[in-house]
């Protein structure tokens, strides 16, 4: 099944926002309009790399339906929705039991 990426009906507006990797090492004004965890991610991110996020709005309003993760690689868009839960580091190891 195909994951469904709309709003709800009487939100017909489109916010859209872009950073590059970079941006959220820096905790720029671009990195801000992301959920936080790409700012816990920033080192492992391409700093080149282009990311966006966008939500679905009533007209006149900011809150609405809220996505993320949406990133260019080589010559096409791929969806990785909160990549942090993805990347998050490991705990530490228990010792040589555990390697």
């Amino acid at each position: 099944m195909q994951p469904l990426i709309e709003g709800h009906p009487h939100q017909t507006s489109l916010l859209l926002f872009l950073a590059i990797g970079r941006d959220f090492g820096e905790a720029n004004a671009r990195a801000k309009r992301f959920p936080g965890g790409y700012g816990r991610i920033a080192p492992a991110l391409v700093p080149e790399t282009i990311w966006a996020c966008w939500k679905y709005v009533p007209p006149g309003s900011s809150t609405g339906m809220s996505y993320d993760g949406l990133v260019w690689l080589d010559d096409r868009w791929i969806w990785v929705p909160k990549p942090w839960k993805l990347l998050t580091p490991a705990p530490p190891s228990a010792g040589h039991w555990s390697d």
